[in-house]
Parts: C-alpha cells; structure tokens; sequence
C-alpha cells in the first residue's frame, strides 16, 4: 500500500489459496522479524474485498494440499477463551498431542492422525460460540 505522499507505509495484502494457509501464515509470520523490523500479521478486517486490500474473505480457490497432515491452524479464536475449553474443543474430533493458542486469536493443534485432522477440518470447530477459521 502507498500513504497519501506516494510511498509506501509499509504495509500490504495477501491473499492466499485456503483460509488454513492464511491461518498459517497469520500464526507463523506475526512476531517474526526482518531485519530490526517487527511483522505484524492479521486477517484483513477491512470494508470491500476483491483483493482491493479492502477486506472480506476473498478466498482463490486452490488444491487444498496440506503439507502438515496431523495440524490444524486456526485463527479467529476469542481473546478470553480458556486455552482448556479451547482445546476441549478441538479434542472433539479426536485426540489431540498439541495444542498452542496466541493472543492474537491464532495458534494450532496437532492431532495423532491426520485422519484427526480432516474431519475437524470437515467439521468445523467453534469455541463460544465462534466459529474459528481454520
């Protein structure tokens, strides 16, 4: 994106091919560094879509391969949900050998099959009453 002087403010829009790269991506990249300068890496919150940078969830369709069979990314968790009524949650769609929750409402879960792992992709997962993008 440019600031209203014509350069660049630093910021931008990605989009990706599922909501659980985005996930990924949102959970991986916040907090890395490049250089001195801190990421910050969220869901695009804006009005619009179309891949204007103006938000929605614009997603390209893609060939949903998944490079990490037993994991699970999620974003859009609430900010005071228990990390164990969070991690009960996904224990519904089998067990599960970790689980992490940021603050930022990211994190993932790593179950003992990957088998595991589709059907709570094919589920869906909600936690008070949030459904999760996943």
């Amino acid at each position: 994106h440019k600031g209203a002087d014509g350069w660049a403010d630093g910021t931008g829009v990605v989009r990706y091919a599922s909501e659980q790269d985005a996930a990924r991506a949102v959970w991986q990249l916040s907090g890395a560094h490049i250089g001195r300068a801190m990421l910050h890496a969220s869901f695009d919150q804006g009005e619009g879509g179309a891949g204007d940078g103006g938000g929605g969830r614009d997603w390209v369709s893609g060939d949903q391969y998944r490079a990490l069979p037993d994991r699970v990314f999620f974003a859009g968790m609430p900010p005071d949900a228990p990390l164990r009524l969070a991690r009960e949650c996904f224990e519904a769609h089998g067990p599960v050998k970790k689980f992490q929750q940021r603050r930022d409402g990211t994190g993932s879960c790593i179950y003992e099959t990957a088998s595991d792992a589709d059907r709570a992709m094919a589920s869906g997962v909600t936690v008070e009453g949030v459904h999760l993008y996943l």
